[in-house]
């Protein structure tokens, strides 16, 4: 545990040919003829369930889509983050959008979509379909944002933790 929290003190910028890492401070619209997708999860341990919410805007900061889901389980943060994080890029495919900007207020899942290093447990298996998403993508972010600048997405991830199903 504590050696996760000290690699998430440290968020290093990375660049490969489908994604980069870098920090931003305050919600800013993307650049023109790009889309901007929020992502958060809430967690509700005493029911055991988690709510995953996804908020996307275009270059104007006008809503385009939101969308929430709700899972039974009992994981914890970081598999809830890349559980909500993974569901949002599978979505984004499914739709056929190319140019899209992701943000999370979870830097140690930022850290751990970049990282090289093979992380065999449950929570590894969920990045592991998020890196090889992300490689499908030709031209896409992902960042870190403060969790101050992420309300949108964090007030659907919360609120689909008492749904029982998704709304899109």
């Amino acid at each position: 545990m504590l050696l996760q929290w000290q690699d998430a003190q440290f968020l290093p910028v990375l660049e490969n040919n489908s994604a980069a890492i870098t920090q931003i401070t305050g919600w800013l619209p993307p650049m023109l003829d790009r889309i901007k997708c929020n992502t958060d999860a809430a967690l509700d341990v005493n029911q055991e369930r988690v709510g995953v919410g996804w908020v996307f805007c275009d270059s104007h900061g006008i809503f385009v889509a939101a969308k929430v889901k709700s899972f039974m389980g009992r994981i914890d943060s970081l598999q809830a983050e890349a559980l909500s994080f993974r569901e949002a890029l599978s979505w984004v495919k499914s739709k056929g959008w190319k140019n899209v900007d992701f943000e999370t207020d979870s830097q140690l899942l930022v850290h751990s979509i970049f990282s090289r290093v093979q992380d065999l447990s449950i929570v590894g298996s969920i990045i592991m379909d998020c890196q090889l998403l992300l490689q499908e993508f030709i031209n896409c972010s992902s960042q870190f944002i403060r969790r101050s600048t992420n309300q949108t997405a964090n007030s659907l991830a919360r609120a689909a933790v008492s749904m029982s199903d998704e709304i899109e």
